[in-house]
């Protein structure tokens, strides 16, 4: 994997908190692949995600639903950082990355 390559990646977890904060539920399922997995792993509770959605079906739902239920008050703010990459390989990687998500009414 090249420097190019971490680029567009850092690139799409950035769209990632656009997308989301921005109810946009398909550009934010549209930031992972077709198999893509997200996992929601609270400090503390590392063993287990408290939640996991596999494939961009299921995280067009859960995006979707969110963005459904969440009053038009409610605005939600990703504040990402610490993106590391755990694994890489010329086809295929997989990132950590830290988020502190405020909400504003």
């Amino acid at each position: 994997m090249n420097v190019e390559d971490r680029l567009d990646i850092l690139q799409k977890i950035a769209e990632y908190s656009y997308t989301f904060d921005g109810n946009d539920a398909e550009g934010w399922a549209d930031t992972f692949t077709e198999g893509g997995v997200w996992d929601c792993i609270i400090k503390g509770k590392e063993e287990e995600p408290v939640a996991h959605l596999a494939g961009r079906a299921a995280l067009l739902e859960f995006a979707a639903n969110n963005h459904k239920t969440k009053p038009d008050t409610i605005r939600s703010f990703h504040h990402q950082s610490g993106t590391f990459f755990e694994e890489q390989a010329p086809e295929t990687a997989r990132t950590r990355t830290m988020v502190i998500i405020t909400v504003h009414d």
